[in-house]
């Protein structure tokens, strides 16, 4: 399925595919605020659906982390140009070196977050 930008909610759509829109993305993206031109750190990016999902709203460049190694590869082959992925623990942003970014999106980490006692 072709997922628009306009069916994002974030304006017009380059054509790129992203895959099937998710549920709450339109939520999400509201969330995330005006992301053309700026950098995105996706944490949790899993497959990089979301990420390009960004991209098709406008991202500059995404940087996708995720601790399991098969889902940064499954990232990589599906990879829009300008999205790149590594597997990485965002608990230690060591990784990022000097690098900084604009926007940084937590994927699904509200539904992998033990419960408050």
């Amino acid at each position: 399925m072709e997922a628009t930008r306009a069916s994002l909610d974030c304006g017009d759509a380059p054509g790129k595919k992203s895959g099937a829109p998710g549920l709450l993305d339109p939520v999400v993206i509201r969330a995330c605020g005006d992301v053309r031109g700026r950098t995105v750190l996706d944490c949790g990016c899993r497959e990089g659906r979301f990420s390009r999902v960004l991209l098709e709203c406008g991202a500059a460049q995404v940087l996708g982390v995720d601790l399991r190694a098969p889902t940064i590869e499954a990232a990589k082959e599906l990879a829009a140009g300008k999205d790149t992925y590594r597997v990485a623990d965002v608990e230690n942003v060591s990784f990022l070196g000097n690098g900084s970014f604009e926007v940084a999106y937590p994927t699904l980490t509200n539904a992998t977050c033990p419960p408050s006692s």
